[in-house]
C-alpha cells in the first residue's frame, strides 16, 4: 500500500482520476508514517484510522495490487 505522507490533494485528484466515481466520502486503504502498526485509510484531504475488517478498496501500484 502506498504511503500518505502531506499529499491529500494529489492523491484525491489522482482518484478521482482513476475512477470517475470517486467523491469525498469514499476511502482507499493508505498506510500512514505514523500509524504503522493501524489499519489507515485515506478519504479526500484526510487519514484515519479504520476498523481493519472494512471493506475499503486498494489503490494499485505499477500495476499491482497485493
Amino acid at each position: 500500500m502506498p504511503y500518505v505522507l502531506g499529499n491529500h490533494y494529489e492523491l484525491y485528484q489522482f482518484l478521482k482520476k482513476q475512477q470517475q466515481n470517486f467523491r469525498l466520502h469514499h476511502a482507499v486503504w493508505v498506510q500512514h508514517i505514523d500509524r504503522l502498526n493501524q489499519c489507515t485509510a485515506f478519504a479526500y484531504q484526510r487519514v484515519s484510522v479504520e476498523s481493519c475488517s472494512k471493506l475499503n478498496p486498494f489503490i494499485c501500484e505499477m500495476g499491482e495490487c497485493i
